[in-house]
């Protein structure tokens, strides 16, 4: 189902959309509760951490059971990386300062996002893999045009290839500051806490987070007209 919708998303995209939502409502409504009722039975396994990484998880299950994985469990690659996440919860809570970075854009000049101060900011994670990231770009492209002297955009690509991203960037018309995830040097994802894509952070001209919103829904929209118009 997988390649089907990745085959058919250039010639039938409205039909590979509708594939990928049923992948998603079986990945994420049969296998992955599976996952997570083995992962609680079984803290000692280095798959542990991995099931618990899925983005369905709450997160205070998150945390219940990263305290109780095995000591081998939890310094495993994948114990690190849920670390990493949790982590990144604790400092992206609403009315926190968002966590700095620094990284060079797509066109190679140098980016951190606290030179951005002055400015209302949304950080985008998204992906040129990602199907509800992609459809929703229409929208994003709307409110950049119709807001950008008021607000600055900063699309970050995760786990995506460096033809993929820069395709996608000039494919669809992206206008804005973007940056290509590095996980090797310096992970952003973790650093913010993202589990799923697209996931969107609005910051207020201080740099402190408003708002974080996951996949694409009309109240992320909403909350950036309300904070304009204040």
């Amino acid at each position: 189902m997988y390649y089907e919708s990745t085959v058919l998303r250039k010639t039938n995209p409205e039909k590979s959309y509708r594939i990928t939502e049923q992948f998603d409502s079986l990945r994420f409504y049969i296998v992955a509760p599976l996952r997570t009722e083995w992962a609680k039975k079984h803290l000692e396994y280095e798959l542990a951490p991995l099931y618990f990484l899925e983005s369905h998880v709450p997160q205070d299950t998150v945390l219940k059971y990263l305290n109780l994985l095995s000591k081998n469990a939890r310094e495993s690659e994948y114990g690190q990386i849920l670390e990493g996440i949790a982590s990144g919860w604790s400092a992206t809570q609403k009315g926190n300062i968002a966590p700095n970075f620094e990284h060079y854009s797509n066109l190679n000049k140098p980016f951190a996002l606290k030179n951005l101060k002055g400015k209302y900011v949304i950080l985008d994670f998204w992906g040129s893999w990602c199907g509800p990231c992609i459809s929703g770009m229409p929208k994003m492209k709307e409110y950049y045009e119709k807001y950008n002297d008021k607000l600055e955009f900063v699309g970050i690509a995760c786990n995506d290839k460096k033809e993929n991203w820069e395709k996608a960037i000039k494919d669809n018309q992206l206008n804005w500051i973007h940056i290509l995830n590095d996980k090797s040097k310096n992970d952003i994802s973790a650093l913010y806490g993202v589990m799923s894509y697209p996931t969107k952070f609005i910051l207020d001209k201080d740099g402190k987070i408003i708002g974080k919103y996951t996949g694409e829904g009309d109240d992320f929209y909403k909350k950036i007209d309300e904070i304009i118009k204040q």
